[in-house]
């Protein structure tokens, strides 16, 4: 099983002004992931799926990615105002995660949670204080429960906000609680255009831990799913795992 993360996909919205990358991009996604997941493949989309505010219209996008090839599992963006009804819609190649977690293959664990701005963000406003303690609050529960449910596994965190700013700044409070757990790979989104230079990858320094990070914003991969794991077995195993 090959697991693919493509972050922002942002259907229904017009994204042209974070560049030409953005023109015609719904197809060009669908046309990339063709060329990229196989049907055995997992696709990770860490927040800001959609911009639809009905059930019809977020059912239409969700059918986009559903007839397409590979398992997808979705966590919430700050732009997902339709994830409070994701009770009442049914895709079969479609799973929703969000402040939980769940097997991934025999040594990982999948988790999820959207996050915040944090107050090192140049966005910082100070009223969202009590958004982002509770988004703190949120990333503790949702990482706690994880490494319960599934101890001596190897954490890797859909989460849709940037958890550092500064590659040498003094850890945030988001990346104090990674710190804490097991966790070995975030991949988060968000942030496009020019704003993408503030993106980090590769393994930092968080404490005493070493954390992979991983930006997956549509735009910063030209729209086309980036490889992150190969594990053994097919993205039609994980259901029966978690069982």
């Amino acid at each position: 099983m090959r697991i693919f993360a493509l972050s922002d996909p942002h259907f229904g919205r017009d994204m042209s002004r974070f560049g030409d990358v953005w023109v015609n991009h719904e197809d060009v996604i669908r046309r990339e992931w063709r060329r990229t997941v196989a049907p055995s493949d997992l696709v990770l989309i860490p927040g800001d799926f959609s911009w639809a505010t009905t059930t019809k219209t977020i059912e239409k996008h969700l059918d986009a990615v559903n007839g397409l090839p590979g398992r997808v599992i979705i966590s919430p963006g700050n732009h997902d105002k339709w994830w409070k009804k994701t009770a009442r819609l049914r895709f079969s190649e479609v799973t929703f995660l969000c402040d939980a977690s769940m097997p991934l293959g025999q040594d990982w664990v999948l988790a999820g949670t959207m996050g915040w701005d944090c107050p090192e963000s140049p966005w910082w406003e100070e009223e969202d204080r009590e958004v982002f303690d509770e988004a703190c609050r949120a990333l503790e529960a949702t990482l706690e429960r994880a490494t319960a449910d599934f101890p001596n596994r190897r954490i890797l965190l859909m989460f849709h906000y940037p958890p550092r700013w500064e590659r040498q700044e003094t850890p945030t409070a988001f990346e104090e609680i990674l710190a804490r757990f097991p966790v070995d790979l975030v991949l988060y989104g968000h942030i496009h255009g020019g704003d993408l230079a503030m993106a980090h990858n590769g393994v930092m320094t968080v404490g005493e831990r070493r954390i992979r990070y991983e930006n997956a914003s549509a735009d910063r991969l030209k729209m086309r799913p980036m490889k992150l794991l190969e594990l053994p077995g097919s993205a039609a195993d994980l259901s029966r795992e978690a069982e």
